[in-house]
């Protein structure tokens, strides 16, 4: 299931960013509609580092909510650097559309940037290093359209879609219902699995990367080729597809991509790394074709309308 492989991979960036030399920040959004496996795809991520123990929070696992002021925000991130900030549900960020559209777009701009905001004159400072995954059943764009809120390439380089995986066999995010019924039993098992089993990967991945010297100094070089490896992959196939990424998406899909490769080779993860990059070029490259989608459709009506306004000024004239 790549939307779960993503999540797991994502989960495991935040101990390998200082090794890094793309961004150290940003984040992703898993959005489709509702009831479809996403809160699961978080749970799965979360479970690499913990799980909330208060019986009234542990159904959303590792994840925190949107539903928070700016400050309080800035504070999770502190709490989660170098691991991963986990939001769930941009539908309780604010009470209309344009408030949840401000919320969610300044909040994921503000963690993108990694800085505390300094009181009265002094300075912003540098706060925490993580990337951050968010749930939604609207993707970026859709939620900005909906809020009357307008983006650019700036929002869209921060902050990247993963959609659901299409085409027929599929049942919502998931690929494969490995013997389930559906896709309800197969998240109830996972959520179930991710609130009794968590945070052994965790401790795992720390444990065998910050071993010594050697394993620090191994690690960084292993993760510089993966990423490279993954750029020149996605690059390759975006141009087949006639996609055009930004770069900064490209380099941290690559960082997920590392992690994941990484956690393979200290035996956390039992995938190989063909499948893995498979299950992460899938994630980046089906939101892009949702979202040329998305614009080919906007363009048509676009000129659907410029048509109609020249055929009425041309009735309206004779």
């Amino acid at each position: 299931n790549s939307r779960l492989m993503f999540a797991a991979s994502l989960a495991c960036t935040g101990p390998i960013l200082p090794f890094v030399s793309g961004p150290r920040t940003g984040g992703f959004q898993i959005s489709g509609k509702a009831e479809a496996g996403k809160t699961a795809a978080a749970m799965v991520a979360g479970s690499i580092w913990g799980c909330h123990r208060d019986s009234m929070r542990n159904e959303k696992g590792f994840a925190e909510s949107w539903n928070t002021t700016g400050n309080e925000l800035e504070r999770t991130a502190q709490a989660h650097s170098d691991a991963l900030l986990i939001l769930d549900e941009t539908n309780i960020a604010g009470g209309t559309d344009k408030d949840r559209a401000l919320a969610v777009l300044g909040g994921a701009f503000r963690l993108s940037e990694n800085t505390q905001k300094g009181r009265l004159n002094a300075p912003e400072r540098a706060a925490w290093r993580l990337y951050f995954l968010s749930t939604s059943n609207l993707t970026l764009d859709e939620l900005a359209d909906q809020g009357g809120v307008l983006i650019d390439e700036q929002h869209r380089g921060r902050w990247v879609d993963v959609v659901l995986p299409s085409g027929q066999g599929t049942f919502g995010i998931y690929q494969d219902l490995h013997g389930f019924a559906d896709g309800a039993a197969l998240t109830d098992a996972i959520k179930s699995r991710c609130r009794t089993a968590f945070g052994t990967p965790g401790y795992s991945l720390i444990s065998k990367l910050y071993k010594d010297k050697n394993s620090r100094s191994a690690a960084k070089k292993f993760v510089a080729a993966r990423r490279n490896y993954y750029v020149n992959r996605a690059r390759i196939m975006a141009a087949a597809k006639g996609l055009k990424p930004l770069e900064r998406a490209i380099a941290r899909f690559a960082t997920v991509y590392a992690a994941g490769c990484l956690a393979i080779n200290y035996g956390i993860f039992t995938w190989g790394r063909k499948d893995l990059l498979r299950a992460i070029l899938s994630c980046q490259l089906d939101g892009l074709l949702q979202a040329r989608g998305t614009t080919d459709k906007i363009t048509t009506l676009r000129q659907q309308l410029i048509d109609h306004l020249v055929q009425s000024r041309r009735h309206s004239v004779s």
